[in-house]
């Protein structure tokens, strides 16, 4: 409670009084610089009515005392007149580098025909806050030349921060003061009301419709308490039902996050398997591939090598004939010198020199397995024309 009435009375004393710290300076700063305006057109506006004869005649010495003359006044910082064509006729003694940042002015000073105010600007070296008023000078309506003052705002900047610096102070102080209260107010009402709860606490709830009470406004108190203990009592079983309702719904919740995670289990693993699967499937389908390959190959050759087959078997068949013709042959050979010992014995003799017993085994066994081999060509060439043929879509 204090510290709510604490903060309510800051921020009720504190929005007003920083619109004030804002606002009212700034609106005194731009009151104050129409007035020191006023006043820098109403010096220009008397140098022009006083200056007219010297510059008539062009009596420097004249303007210098009229332009030294007035800046005795605190407020203007310079006094200067031109001639019709820009130049310095004379000044109030200001300094070389006030008179460098004023020459770039000089030519808007000679070409406006009724005058003109700038608002706040830095000149010189020490960045004086100054005031332009310019002011042409007219005799029978022809333009003699042209006067220039400038109006220190330095003693209107240091007022307005004065004033702001005195509003701060204030609101300090104001605020200090009335927070001070606040708290005492709140610290007052926080220990009656302390006391008036302990001895409202030190009795029982029957006793507190029992007790005769006079005072109306300790009668309401009481009355208070009594609502806002049963509301209470009806917010803490309200409370401790929606704790028994939120406890079974926890425990529904974690047995069914129990039955997703065991289903969540399953179905990684189930996931695993069929990843498996389908890593055994992906290599036996590069296997297929590897094979279909050497099938496609194979359909291609088996018609040449079915042709090749062919003609071993019929070569082979040949060297069987013709075989079968020389050792005929040499039989006759052998039976028709059988009488003759000599002519038997050089057809021996030869026979043993040419190996013709080991070389007709050699060819009988290289003719047999030239034959089992063309036997075993026609069955693989059949077997190629049944893959091929089962490798190839029914479509084509």
């Amino acid at each position: 409670m204090r510290t709510r009435l604490l903060t309510l009375t800051f921020l009720i004393l504190a929005i007003p009084f920083l619109v004030l710290i804002i606002w009212l300076p700034s609106h005194m700063g731009d009151h104050l610089g129409d007035e020191l305006t006023r006043r820098g057109q109403l010096a220009a506006e008397v140098l022009d009515k006083s200056a007219i004869g010297a510059l008539a005649i062009n009596d420097q010495s004249a303007l210098n005392q009229l332009a030294k003359g007035l800046i005795r006044d605190k407020d203007i910082l310079y006094i200067v007149f031109l001639d019709k064509d820009g130049k310095v006729l004379a000044d109030s003694g200001i300094d070389k580098p006030i008179l460098a940042d004023l020459q770039p002015r000089f030519p808007r000073a000679i070409q406006t025909d009724s005058g003109w105010t700038s608002e706040f600007e830095f000149l010189g070296p020490n960045r004086e806050p100054v005031t332009h008023v310019c002011r042409p000078i007219y005799f029978e309506q022809l333009r003699i030349g042209t006067v220039m003052v400038g109006i220190s705002a330095r003693r209107l900047e240091l007022a307005i921060d004065q004033f702001r610096t005195q509003l701060e102070l204030l609101f300090g102080l104001f605020l200090a003061a009335a927070l001070l209260v606040a708290h005492l107010v709140a610290r007052s009402l926080s220990v009656s009301l302390s006391k008036v709860s302990e001895a409202i606490g030190s009795l029982p709830a029957e006793s507190l419709e029992s007790v005769p009470l006079k005072d109306p406004v300790f009668t309401d108190l009481i009355e208070r308490v009594r609502s806002a203990t049963g509301s209470y009592a009806d917010a803490l079983r309200e409370l401790e039902n929606q704790k028994l309702l939120l406890e079974a719904d926890l425990t529904r919740l974690e047995e069914e996050n129990a039955l997703l995670n065991s289903r969540v289990n399953t179905l990684l693993k189930q996931t695993a398997h069929q990843q498996e699967r389908m890593r055994i499937v992906e290599t036996q389908s590069q296997e297929l591939d590897k094979l279909g390959a050497l099938i496609q190959f194979a359909t291609t050759i088996v018609a040449e090598v079915e042709s090749s087959m062919r003609h071993i078997g019929q070569g082979a068949e040949h060297l069987h004939q013709h075989l079968n013709q020389l050792t005929g042959l040499i039989d006759q050979l052998e039976k028709s010198v059988r009488h003759s010992t000599e002519e038997s014995e050089q057809v021996r003799k030869y026979k043993e020199s040419i190996g013709y017993e080991t070389v007709k085994q050699s060819m009988d066994e290289l003719v047999a397995t030239i034959q089992g081999g063309a036997g075993w060509a026609e069955q693989l060439v059949d077997l190629l024309k049944q893959l091929a043929a089962s490798s190839t879509p029914k479509g084509r």
